[in-house]
């Protein structure tokens, strides 16, 4: 790059004079402390602790106990749509349980091998 005029300014091609130097950032202030990605952000204000009465006593729980106490009891009235919503996820609690079941015994039997294999086959066509 000793001669500036064979040096075409194009895609992917910034003019020297426009480029970064060495050392310096594109982005010199950077993220801003406490600024929170959308994950924690959710987690945060789930996390916040509100009050439920549960067998006419009022309790502090946080956000999210509260949201899977009313799925739970909205699914066993018969809501089929809650149901479906929570049978995933109580699904994926027993596939957990039986794999650390299993890990803690040492030993997986073949049978239970292949439902879980079976399980996770079909929950990756989901995904």
């Amino acid at each position: 790059m000793n001669n500036d005029t064979d040096y075409k300014v194009g895609f992917c091609k910034p003019p020297v004079h426009t480029r970064f130097k060495p050392g310096q950032s594109g982005n010199p202030k950077g993220r801003p402390k406490g600024s929170m990605d959308t994950l924690r952000l959710i987690d945060k204000i789930l996390s916040k602790k509100v009050t439920a009465t549960i067998d006419g006593r009022p309790l502090k729980i946080s956000k999210r106990q509260a949201m899977l106490l009313r799925m739970a009891n909205e699914a066993t009235q018969g809501n089929l749509n809650t149901f479906k919503t929570i049978l995933p996820l109580l699904m994926q609690i027993d596939a957990r349980k039986a794999a650390h079941a299993a890990a803690a015994a040492g030993t997986i039997s073949r049978t239970d091998r292949e439902i879980l294999d079976e399980y996770l086959h079909k929950k990756g066509d989901n995904v």
